[in-house]
């Protein structure tokens, strides 16, 4: 007996150790060369360097995509650390995302052991190292790349409350919820689950001890009020000194989402059903890196998982096998496709990324209870999932060095501009592209910390010097964006010199723009 015990252990550190190898491979070669340093990461990185190297505090996260809103800023704290370690190479807060992914794959077995068991925990891991988003997402250093480890965490911490009934798990879990509204605001769907699986859970009490019952609430209302509103806190500082802001943006979003449309109600149902079946396909058969082009063949991989996901609910309750790790995983994942169906503008995959650990321990879940039928669908199972891990993984874009653009290149054209003008007086920098980046932050940074830092990305006027950085070819002088045109009216003709240089065979022009003085 003792001996099969320590055949075991070994057996699982063996699978940790592969495990590991497996999820690390695909998120660390060629890092730098594929690295995304796109406006959003040269943003980041420039806050992030201001609070490190200038001391200069901010009280807001990123603007949001949708709406003139603003996430809270505790991302940019916890970059600090890692810029730190890598200054002034930015790459730190992008390594430490890929780290954060290899223990989020380590997690999503160990803590998905205890949820839905070893063997669906195992296939769940296996197949989260080779997910083609998953990857993506774990590459490069974003406000919502966190999310899956704590999305993960929060299902632990509210599994744990349900088989233990202790506040110290709805703490836990409450806390969580609050880090991912930092993370993005369609994080708030987890709160709706975490209210689903407290009730449930806890409701026994109301009938046997309903003061107990009350009083538990109480409290872990208390806490998790208080956890937000802490978490809010420079939120609020902020839009109480800026007129309101925030709070006009939130109302400008929600009567955009809830503005009426002209379809009957039998459209209407319709179209939800539609959009239900389509979240359904992104979430359930897309995410695990099926191709979007083949429809027909997802709707049927739909179609199975959705009887499969009745047949084991229904199985769970009534076996009482993994039956609160089912909850768990049905609780996060039928309000999230709902809710995803009801918000109106496009959906991007990082929206959910805090459901991924949950999507995937499901599709284990699943894949462990067809091998459950026969001994004879072991096999093949196992052969299908390795198929799949090996086809996402032989298809990752990162085994060659990248062709495009790199963070290096942006430092290197940098260097470049500085290098060949040394005097440029009080200047600033902007970006002509197809994405509209037209303050520059993924340059914006490489200026910032060298010898010669520019004026901040609001300074567009009273300027010495304007470095134009053209990618798509357009002619600066013509461009009718304010970052130019305020620089271009001070000037009233044409700015006295214009130096043009380039880098790498024309793919990029650099124009030095200078005022008589």
């Amino acid at each position: 007996m003792e001996k099969e015990v320590k055949n075991s252990v070994t057996r699982s550190k063996l699978f940790l150790i592969a495990l590991c190898v497996l999820a690390a491979i695909p998120r660390f070669v060629n890092f730098q060369s594929h690295l995304l340093f796109l406006d959003d990461q040269g943003r980041d990185a420039v806050v992030v360097k201001r609070i490190l190297i200038n001391h200069d505090v901010t009280l807001l996260g990123p603007r949001t995509s949708v709406g003139d809103m603003f996430l809270g800023p505790l991302y940019y704290y916890a970059m600090v650390p890692f810029l730190a370690m890598t200054y002034p190479n930015p790459v730190g807060p992008a390594l430490a995302i890929a780290i954060l992914g290899v223990i989020t794959t380590l997690l999503v077995y160990k803590l998905g052991s205890e949820m839905v068991g070893k063997r669906a925990a195992g296939v769940a891991a296996v197949l989260f190292t080779s997910a083609p988003w998953v990857i993506s997402l774990s590459r490069f250093s974003w406000q919502p790349n966190p999310a899956p480890f704590v999305g993960l965490l929060l299902m632990y911490f509210l599994y744990r409350g349900v088989k233990e009934h202790k506040l110290k798990w709805w703490f836990a879990a409450e806390m969580c919820v609050v880090v991912l509204l930092q993370l993005h605001y369609v994080a708030l769907l987890s709160g709706l689950s975490f209210l689903i699986v407290y009730l449930f859970s806890e409701l026994h009490l109301a009938r046997k001890k309903a003061r107990q019952f009350l009083k538990n609430t109480f409290i872990v209302g208390a806490a998790g009020f208080f956890m937000l509103f802490v978490s809010q806190l420079p939120l609020i500082a902020f839009d109480l000194r800026h007129d309101g802001i925030i709070r006009k943006g939130f109302s400008s979003f929600s009567r955009e989402m809830s503005s009426q449309t002209s379809h009957t109600a039998i459209e209407k149902m319709a179209f939800f059903i539609e959009d239900v079946q389509g979240i359904g396909m992104r979430l359930m058969v897309e995410l695990l890196g099926f191709s979007k082009e083949q429809r027909f063949v997802n709707l049927l991989l739909l179609g199975a998982v959705s009887l499969a996901s009745i047949l084991v609910v229904v199985q769970s309750h009534h076996r009482n096998r993994n039956k609160e790790g089912v909850l768990i995983l049905v609780s996060f994942l039928v309000p999230a496709i709902i809710g995803l169906t009801l918000y109106r503008n496009n959906i991007h995959e990082h929206y959910f990324a805090y459901l991924f650990p949950t999507v995937f321990l499901f599709v284990g879940l699943l894949l462990d209870r067809l091998m459950s039928l026969s001994k004879f669908l072991i096999v093949p199972v196992l052969a299908i999932v390795i198929t799949g891990v090996s086809y996402n993984l032989l298809s990752l874009p990162y085994w060659k060095p990248s062709q495009g653009m790199t963070m290096n290149d942006m430092k290197a054209i940098t260097e470049m501009v500085l290098e060949k003008n040394t005097d440029l007086g009080r200047y600033n920098v902007s970006l002509l592209n197809d994405n509209r980046e037209y303050r520059a932050m993924k340059y914006r940074y490489f200026f910032e910390v060298s010898s010669q830092p520019p004026l901040d990305e609001y300074s567009y006027s009273d300027l010495d010097t304007l470095i134009v950085i053209v990618e798509n070819n357009e002619q600066p002088l013509d461009a009718p964006i304010y970052e130019i045109q305020s620089f271009l009216k001070e000037v009233e003709s044409a700015p006295h010199t214009i130096e043009k240089m380039s880098y790498n065979d024309e793919v990029v022009q650099v124009y030095v723009m200078k005022k008589e003085r």
